[in-house]
């Protein structure tokens, strides 16, 4: 064997290791770039967020306590207790139609999009902490403009009814002119709407006097220089998920480089780690897909760490999040596997010359002219020609010629 012939076996063996290494990490790269796309696209996470927190319901409860309990009351304190109170009998039912009352349309989307995009800044600028805040402006205009009466209505009428002895010490102040006692109780007429009327006023004035925004920009405990680290290893993160796509690409161009000569070789070279590649995909989505509950259930506890109502966003979201990147991976490694197989099978078809193999005339291979006769066969007798007459030879020639 020659140099040639050695330098061709090294060139052989070098494209089947690289061969081996595509398909070991296709299955990671595909994933790699299904999550960047989910993770670090301001689209899909806000979308990811607005459907987690819309369909657990979580943003309902979390806006109730926030608007009417703790988190704005004025003075905080008592006004707390008082409003806590006054919520404490309203039934789910009856919590969902009053945030539908409350939050205007298109509300949770806005304020999503707009933290989201804050966290995307943060990524890339210098501060320690991102700014996420909530505006809540829109519902304090809606609120003040007509939606506080429908409100007090609707909490007065989930208390329970005020006892016979409260009853009548309402209406003893009532003839007597006296201040009238209410407590967390449904009165009768006519102190029933007095009470929804009071209700009103006290909400107004409440509202009127509580923040216009949420602002959960707190301090962190870790160092600048510390954030700024991990801010950097995301950052590599995000490229590295976003480029290592680049690098199956680049195993298939040194392939070809190595051994492909011909469209032949194409589908043994590209077809046959295209189909295995694409199958571990598929397998590696199946695996991740039956096993990542057990993975969020060990980590529940670091969690509940970070709050309840965190927790459970945090949940929902990795579900959303999960199911999206297994359903890409899924997709794109049959693509794959499809891809690879048609080439494969397109390649089997192709003579070495590169033509298909379908039945012809066979020819001369010299000059595609028919090929000449077996030897021994017999291929007749030509006919003769008749020979030229004096008439014919006498005349003078035509055509171009004449």
């Amino acid at each position: 064997m020659g140099s040639s012939g050695c330098l061709k076996q090294i060139f052989r063996i070098i494209a089947l290791l690289l061969a081996v290494l595509f398909v070991i990490t296709l299955p990671f790269t595909v994933t790699s770039q299904s999550a960047s796309q989910m993770i670090f696209s301001p689209e899909a996470v806000t979308n990811l967020v607005s459907s987690s927190l819309l369909d657990s319901g979580l943003l309902e409860r979390y806006m109730l306590d926030a608007v009417f309990q703790g988190d704005l009351a004025p003075g905080g304190g008592a006004a707390e207790g008082v409003f806590a109170d006054a919520l404490q009998y309203l039934s789910p039912a009856e919590r969902q139609t009053m945030i539908q009352q409350i939050v205007p349309d298109g509300w949770v989307e806005d304020q999503i999009s707009t933290s989201v995009e804050s966290i995307f800044r943060w990524i890339d600028d210098e501060s320690p902490t991102p700014a996420i805040k909530l505006d809540l402006i829109p519902i304090k205009d809606r609120l003040i403009d007509g939606g506080i009466e429908d409100i007090a209505d609707t909490v007065v009428d989930s208390w329970p009814s005020c006892s016979p002895e409260l009853v009548n010490m309402m209406r003893k102040a009532a003839v007597q002119g006296g201040d009238l006692v209410f407590e967390i109780c449904e009165p009768p007429e006519p102190f029933r709407t007095r009470a929804v009327e009071i209700a009103s006023i006290t909400f107004y004035e409440w509202i009127r006097e509580s923040p216009s925004s949420i602002e959960f920009q707190e301090e962190s405990e870790e160092s600048f220089e510390e954030i700024m680290a991990l801010k950097e290893q995301v950052r590599f993160l995000r490229a590295i998920m976003s480029f290592g796509w680049f690098l199956p690409i680049a195993l298939l161009g040194l392939i070809m480089a190595l051994s492909i000569r011909s469209l032949r070789n194409l589908g043994s070279w590209w077809g046959i780690p295209m189909m295995l590649g694409g199958f571990l995909t598929v397998i590696a989505a199946l695996i991740v897909s039956g096993n990542w509950q057990e993975v969020l259930a060990r980590n529940a506890p670091f969690l509940r760490e970070s709050g309840e109502v965190i927790a459970q966003v945090a949940k929902f979201a990795m579900n959303e999040l999960i199911d999206s990147i297994v359903g890409r991976t899924f997709f794109f490694g049959l693509v794959i596997m499809a891809l690879g197989a048609g080439m494969f099978i397109i390649s089997r078809i192709i003579k070495r010359d590169g033509t298909m193999e379908l039945e012809s005339q066979p020819t001369d291979a010299r000059a595609g002219f028919p090929s000449e006769p077996e030897p021994g066969r017999d291929v007749g007798v030509p006919p003769s020609v008749p020979p030229m007459s004096k008439d014919d030879a006498d005349e003078p020639p035509s055509g171009i010629f004449g």
